[in-house]
């Protein structure tokens, strides 16, 4: 385990100019370190906002649909409440494929591996834009692939076990393997959209209902249990249009937040630098 002991801090070397040039490199600091905090919270706030409104967005439309003016009707489940006339509600596993994947007591062995499919984990997929990591350095062996679970291209996977669970889902776009913690929720048919599913994951409906039951020490819930949540699902039709809309509408938010997020970093930089320059004397200070 890596780190200092007292001797070795005891043997640091700085600088250290008269008590007048501290106070007044103090005091620029805190003024201009202060400026760029205020700027860094103010983006941060952006942040929140679009997150909040990228989820409340989702959970509308995949909800009621596109069209508010559509008549609805009483489904008769608490969680799923009123929702257009002519959409139906199911339980899971009367539509999807449901199941967890592998773990791997030693990672060592999978790593880098030429032929084979990506093995992800549960930090392998991006806690507030679902993207999923495949460039990992796990590869699951051709050779090997008998003894894994795959979850196939167009697969919802969602962790079901710890700290994200309930948090964390992803869309697969690649043909993958996958850890113990995740869920692949697959479409047993062609006449649903498994992306608009994937959005479904997303919603108050889906949250209610998981959350409800999250139990146990480490917080999670059985594919037993997920078989008999419900989801509701318009005509294939209406369901690839949420998509395509959701697709635009999220990605735009998704470009904004990202944008957001870099300009905090180079703020973050802009200070380290910032500070270093100046108590190092690399920029002067005066009153």
């Amino acid at each position: 385990r890596e780190g200092l002991n007292f001797q070795q801090i005891n043997s640091f070397s700085f600088l250290l100019p008269s008590v007048t040039e501290q106070e007044i490199i103090t005091n620029y600091l805190d003024s201009k370190t202060q400026l760029i905090d205020r700027k860094i919270e103010l983006l941060n706030n952006k942040i929140s906002y679009y997150k909040e409104f990228r989820k409340s967005l989702i959970n509308k439309v995949v909800c009621r649909g596109l069209d508010d003016s559509v008549k609805r009707k009483d489904s008769g489940i608490d969680c799923i409440g009123k929702i257009p006339e002519h959409w139906n509600f199911y339980r899971l596993k009367d539509k999807f494929d449901i199941y967890t994947g592998n773990s791997i007591s030693d990672k060592t062995l999978y790593e880098n591996i030429i032929n084979g499919l990506p093995y992800i984990a549960t930090k392998d997929i991006d806690i507030d834009q679902g993207n999923i990591n495949y460039d990992n350095g796990m590869f699951i062996p051709c050779t090997m692939l008998n003894n894994f679970k795959i979850s196939h291209e167009k697969s919802s996977l969602i962790c079901i076990e710890g700290a994200s669970a309930g948090k964390k889902m992803g869309f697969n776009t690649r043909k993958s393997c996958f850890v113990n913690k995740l869920c692949s929720i697959k479409s047993k048919r062609d006449n649903t959209e498994d992306k608009y599913f994937y959005y479904q994951l997303q919603s108050d409906i889906w949250g209610t209902q998981f959350f409800a039951i999250l139990n146990g020490m480490i917080g999670g819930v059985s594919v037993n249990s997920l078989k008999s949540f419900h989801v509701i699902l318009p005509p294939k039709e209406e369901q690839i249009e949420i998509v395509k809309y959701l697709d635009k509408q999220t990605n735009n938010i998704d470009c904004i937040t990202n944008n957001l997020c870099l300009q905090i970093v180079k703020l973050q930089e802009l200070r380290k630098t910032l500070i270093n320059d100046v108590v190092t004397g690399k920029i002067k200070v005066t009153e």
